[in-house]
């Protein structure tokens, strides 16, 4: 008789996403910076060299809305900015434009 390996685990699991949302989410969130929505402060996450990085949640609409994935082309000055920094202009932009929430 072979033992089971982890008995405990339970027959649903949290799918791959779902896995590196909470992931990125628990890592970039901070409720209380008043930078935006997770998807938002996540979108702009600036590292680069975190293997989940290129695959990182976004919002589906707005101005962080299909962020860069190539760390090659991520302008320097902006990943120096703070991780959650949800007014800063999205890397992407050719025309960078403020968000205009307070």
């Amino acid at each position: 008789m072979t033992p089971e390996i982890c008995p405990a685990q339970s027959k649903s699991k949290p799918s791959l996403r779902a896995a590196i949302n909470a992931k990125c989410k628990d890592c970039t969130y901070d409720p209380l910076s008043g930078g935006g929505t997770w998807r938002e402060q996540v979108a702009q996450c600036s590292s680069v060299n975190c293997p989940l990085w290129p695959v990182r949640p976004a919002p589906i609409s707005g101005l962080f809305a299909n962020p860069c994935r190539d760390p090659e082309v991520v302008p320097q000055e902006w990943l120096k900015l703070p991780a959650g920094l949800a007014v800063s202009p999205h890397p992407s932009d050719e025309h960078p434009q403020g968000n205009s929430r307070v």
